[in-house]
């Protein structure tokens, strides 16, 4: 899904963007649900076991995404269908939008 946000930011398709990273940096939790690090849990909750699986599911380094450009591409899409909103609320007062 992140794959497909950027790309569709490279194509100046932001509502498309946004819906797409949302799912992903609405959490704030980017790393983990990237498999891109793990989890600071309690550590005496987690078993050997647990933490070997865990550490068998992250995608190796050279694969990773950068959690900066990612942020920046998803706060940069909001802002552009944000300001329209917020310009047309300075112009017409009493109409609502959503």
């Amino acid at each position: 899904m992140v794959q497909l946000g950027l790309a569709a930011f490279r194509a100046d398709l932001i509502r498309e963007t946004h819906s797409c990273l949302m799912e992903i940096c609405g959490h704030k939790k980017e790393k983990e649900l990237l498999a891109q690090g793990l989890a600071w849990v309690k550590h005496r909750d987690r078993n050997v076991e647990q933490e070997k699986l865990e550490k068998r599911r992250l995608v190796p380094y050279h694969q990773h995404i950068n959690l900066e450009l990612l942020d920046a591409v998803f706060l940069s899409s909001a802002m552009l269908l944000e300001i329209p909103l917020l310009a047309k609320q300075e112009i017409y007062p009493d109409h609502h939008y959503i």
